[in-house]
């Protein structure tokens, strides 16, 4: 049997969680990847273009791929891919740069220049592709309504982690319960709700602290509440692994409804109870006290009293942390998304 290939073409980084995900599991089934690639920020503006359209002349030009995937972030790139490929094009979406810029971060006023570009690209890109991948049927519906797409153009496929990065260790007993969250401060992540829990637990629970991860060095924050840089994804692994529980997201903002985030899956490939907010998109994949622990979204008491019952409860924990796990090593494998994926592109 013929090996089938697959060229993976862009501005990306093969260790993004989405690209490495993906980049795994056709490995795993056999596939041969060509990567046509250049790396973000390595090369100037526009010098890029020019030097993609070169290693697309030395590896690509006459080849016949069973499939051409433009990886995230693509959004700038389509355009010359489609002028390379024509309309087979796979576009890995992944992000509405509309909704994250305009509508979540409010970088710029709904109707400025700058929306209507970050609308139109949106637009255009998905209009190029022959089909476009996003993580959540949510967010499909979301594209959907939002820039009148027919929704037979869109693929879900869920983020999830590999699991050569992301596995459970055994680890020393803690005296302390730890709260484990890695992430930014965009306004999806619902840092401020997370601070305010750890607030009003820092008399009356004095062994929880909370581990925050991030670029988060000017943040005030009250003495429960442990501040690490960003650390290497191998640190990651053991800070996550000594945690008692992982949180996800809780803004309750647009896009928060829409995503399940890298650190739900990477809660989960670890073996750990994962408290995340109480959204559309996450009900698609987890069930709350089943495999998850879901709480309402922006709003600190509710986060505080979940962290309060999980560290009460170390029984019911522990089983909807196996129960996650199971998840993850049963449907969110690598080799089981592009699987998956592969099915809905037949």
């Amino acid at each position: 049997m013929a090996v089938k290939t697959v060229c993976w073409f862009g501005f990306y980084d093969t260790t993004y969680s989405r690209n490495r995900v993906l980049l795994a599991g056709f490995r795993e089934l056999g596939w041969e990847v060509v990567e046509c690639q250049i790396k973000p920020k390595t090369v100037g503006r526009f010098l890029k273009y020019w030097q993609l359209i070169l290693i697309y002349w030395r590896q690509c030009r006459g080849v016949k791929f069973d499939l051409v995937v433009v990886a995230f972030p693509g959004h700038i790139v389509m355009p010359l891919a489609y002028l390379l490929f024509g309309e087979q094009i796979i576009f890995d979406a992944f992000v509405s740069l509309y909704n994250s810029e305009i509508e979540d971060r409010q970088e710029y006023a709904p109707h400025s220049l700058r929306a209507f570009y970050y609308y139109s690209l949106d637009r255009l890109t998905c209009r190029l592709a022959k089909k476009v991948l996003l993580d959540t049927e949510a967010h499909i519906d979301y594209f959907v309504n939002t820039f009148k797409l027919p929704a037979s153009k869109f693929i879900r496929v869920f983020v999830s982690t590999t699991p050569d990065l992301f596995y459970p260790i055994e680890t020393k007993p803690s005296a302390k319960f730890i709260v484990h969250f890695h992430g930014s401060n965009i306004p999806l992540q619902g840092m401020a709700v997370i601070i305010e829990a750890a607030r009003q637990l820092v008399v009356s629970q004095p062994e929880i602290i909370f581990r925050l991860i991030g670029p988060f060095a000017n943040l005030k924050v009250p003495i429960n509440i442990e501040l690490y840089a960003p650390v290497s994804l191998k640190k990651l692994n053991e800070l996550l692994n000594e945690a008692d529980v992982v949180l996800g997201i809780f803004g309750g903002t647009k896009k928060a409804q829409l995503v399940i985030p890298n650190k739900v899956f990477e809660g989960l490939a670890v073996a750990k109870p994962v408290i995340t907010g109480e959204t559309e998109a996450v009900q698609e994949l987890l069930s709350d006290k089943q495999n998850v622990i879901l709480c309402r979204v922006n709003d600190s008491v509710a986060l505080a009293g979940e962290i309060v019952a999980t560290k009460n409860n170390h029984n019911k924990s522990k089983l909807v942390a196996k129960n996650g796990y199971k998840l993850f090593k049963d449907r969110l494998l690598p080799v089981e998304i592009v699987s998956d994926l592969l099915c809905q592109l037949t």
